[in-house]
């Protein structure tokens, strides 16, 4: 774990190393559900590639370049000794079942944010908001490209800082870049108010801009896609799953379109999942208050507020509209 950090959540994810250890690059990114192939390309991993082996033939001169790439010490050595995950061994079992003895990454993410919630500690907004895509910041980057600018969002903090499509990112706050996954590196590990000093090539000149983050920028990363949201499912949601209601829906059921309106569009039938669908919660009703809370506008926005405003066992009450009627249930959170 002192070695191998990336985003747990990806459906492929590559490192590039030397022979002592030192980590040039990390490949590999995903933005939604749909696009786990249309987020990386060969292409794109071949650009990479080639931007690794400009710092592998510059080494170690090229060192200072990608100091800030390698992986700070983490809280266990080892995924099994996680409190979670203290049955898995160091050896697959091979004369039964592989996988299920098999530790698979995105068991890293949950078990990390379990033993949080077992000590009845506030999610970090790291663990919470882990590997903030470039869109935090309003970047869209080429996928075919090492780190290429595809789109810059009207009006957001990238656009504030002058940069446009076409800009080729040479480096973030001195990490050199060679792949999306690098700038999600950097965002990562990047403290709530410091700036993204970013150096670019545009028309063949390099040109530098500081993007200046405002606060709660973190926050601005959706994480329902995530396989680990499964999880904050049951601990926060009881095992439901849900969705935003769209504002022409909202405006037909005469409900305020600036107040709280998550549909359940399913809910989870078995064992620790059960507990919404046990407290009498049904697919197709309409939360309009979770814990007397009606400011809460995504899934992501409830997750954060369950793991890191309330504590494991405590009873959260949920108001819901239900065939044009208003209900209320309670559950304990996980």
């Amino acid at each position: 774990m002192n070695l191998f950090q990336f985003d747990f959540d990806l459906t492929f994810a590559a490192f590039f190393l030397n022979a002592e250890k030192k980590i040039y690059a990390r490949y590999g990114t995903r933005t939604s559900h749909d696009s786990a192939e249309s987020d990386v390309s060969l292409k794109g991993l071949a650009e990479t590639m080639k931007g690794v082996l400009e710092l592998h033939r510059e080494y170690p001169d090229s060192l200072p370049q990608f100091s800030g790439k390698q992986s700070p010490p983490f809280r266990v050595a080892i995924p099994e000794q996680l409190p979670s995950l203290k049955n898995f061994k160091s050896t697959l079992n091979y004369n039964n079942d592989v996988s299920r003895s098999c530790i698979h990454c995105h068991q890293l993410f949950d078990a990390d944010r379990q033993d949080y919630r077992d000590q009845r500690k506030p999610l970090p907004q790291k663990l919470m908001y882990p590997y903030p895509s470039p869109s935090v910041v309003g970047l869209k980057m080429d996928t075919d490209s090492k780190a290429t600018i595809q789109s810059v969002e009207k009006g957001s903090l990238a656009a504030a800082a002058g940069l446009q499509k076409g800009d080729q990112i040479q480096s973030i706050n001195k990490q050199v870049i060679c792949s999306t996954a690098d700038i999600q590196w950097v965002l990562h590990h990047l403290a709530d108010r410091n700036p993204l000093r970013i150096a670019f090539y545009r028309d063949g000149n390099l040109k530098a801009t500081n993007i200046s983050l405002v606060p709660g920028w973190r926050t601005q990363n959706d994480i329902s896609w995530r396989t680990t949201s499964w999880d904050l499912r049951r601990m926060v949601g009881g095992g439901m799953v849900v969705e935003t209601v769209s504002t022409e829906r909202k405006k037909n059921l005469g409900l305020s379109l600036d107040k709280m309106a998550l549909r359940v569009s399913r809910v989870g039938q078995y064992g620790r999942h059960a507990y919404a669908m046990k407290a009498g919660i049904r697919q197709g009703d309409l939360i309009l208050k979770f814990d007397g809370r009606d400011d809460l506008h995504s899934e992501t926005e409830l997750f954060a507020y369950g793991m890191q405003k309330k504590k494991k066992d405590q009873l959260v009450e949920v108001q819901v509209l239900r065939d044009g009627k208003q209900k209320s249930f309670q559950y304990r959170l996980q």
